[in-house]
């Protein structure tokens, strides 16, 4: 079965999300997730953010689980939001 594609509306919602969730993380994840976004290495980071190279790596692991949950979190609270318009 083929999926239908998404509309403009549906890719804006899950940009909106997205961004939601990336403003939920702690300022040290987020900075540390969006420089590595934007192609810092973890060196770079690290004296960015006054953190050990080693302590880099900890750090991004933990904003991106924390990132995948408040994403799913969210999605989930849009999903109730419509079934519950939809009764």
């Amino acid at each position: 079965m083929v999926e239908p594609e998404e509309t403009t509306i549906e890719r804006a919602q899950e940009a909106a999300m997205a961004r939601k969730a990336v403003d939920a993380l702690a300022e040290r994840d987020r900075l540390a997730l969006l420089m590595r976004e934007e192609g810092l290495d973890y060196n770079e980071i690290a004296e960015a953010l006054e953190l050990s190279p080693g302590s880099v790596g900890t750090t991004l692991s933990r904003a991106r689980r924390r990132l995948v949950e408040s994403y799913e979190a969210l999605q989930k609270s849009r999903e109730e939001r419509e079934k519950n318009a939809a009764s």
